[in-house]
């Protein structure tokens, strides 16, 4: 786990940036932070709008063998999870 001060109120660039660092042997990232650069982010990489809001976790895959080459248009969206979609037990 790592904390970076970037992701707080970050624009897509900056985010496209923080994900280019992950080290090479990481098979998957997870991105926790605020919208609205988590939306702008989800549209920048796989251009879909879906509203984010608090909690709404989207796992998009990244068609790249290196973070390094991440850029705009180059994910899919996989699925989103909405908190009022998670049952309650």
């Amino acid at each position: 786990m790592r904390y970076d001060q970037r992701i707080y109120e970050a624009s897509p660039c900056q985010l496209l940036e923080v994900i280019s660092e992950v080290e090479e042997d990481k098979s998957a990232v997870l991105l926790v932070g605020h919208n609205p650069g988590m939306g702008d982010l989800l549209r920048t990489l796989t251009g879909t709008e879906e509203p984010m809001a608090t909690g709404t976790l989207a796992r998009i895959n990244l068609k790249l063998d290196q973070w390094s080459r991440v850029r705009e248009d180059i994910g899919d969206l996989e699925c989103i999870v909405r908190p009022d979609e998670l049952a309650a037990d």
